[in-house]
């Protein structure tokens, strides 16, 4: 399944990348993603994130699954904007930033390309198998957002 709109306006991109930016300046400079870094930095994350590193031979695939229309509304541009930051902040272990949801317009798909996410073009309905670690960040059906690390299949919990 595609774009639900197969063209793509590079004026709106243009302009939905400045929006992701300015969503992007603003979450960084808030008191919420201050207080997420403070807790993304202590002692029991840092200590789970330190067995993956690309000179080991594993990273985190990042994956924002319903995201919404990042050209329509300002909470997916800040769930994106901070799925956006912690992949700035986890570095090399990060290997990837994917993104998905039906609604998305190949406009939104090319302006989440430029931002240097990969769009998942097929739906995977939130179960794709991966080999290797995945964060993953889905809306619930009361519009939170929830973020999960979990452990490729078959791996073993420490």
């Amino acid at each position: 399944m595609g774009p639900i709109d197969p063209v793509v306006d590079h004026a709106r991109v243009s302009k939905l990348r400045e929006r992701m930016e300015s969503s992007i300046r603003r979450l960084e400079s808030s008191r919420f993603y201050r207080r997420f870094l403070s807790r993304l930095r202590g002692r029991q994350i840092q200590r789970a994130l330190a067995s993956v590193s690309p000179s080991s031979g594993s990273s985190i695939r990042m994956v924002v699954y319903g995201v919404g229309s990042i050209e329509s509304y300002e909470p997916p541009r800040l769930q994106l904007a901070l799925a956006l930051l912690l992949r700035r902040e986890l570095g090399p272990a990060a290997a990837s930033l994917e993104v998905f949801d039906p609604v998305l317009s190949a406009t939104e798909c090319a302006a989440a390309a430029a931002l240097g996410c990969a769009v998942i073009a097929v739906d995977e309905r939130g179960g794709g198998r991966w080999r290797s670690r995945r964060c993953s960040t889905c809306r619930t059906a009361r519009r939170r957002s929830t973020t999960a690390f979990s452990r490729p299949i078959g791996a073993r919990r420490r």
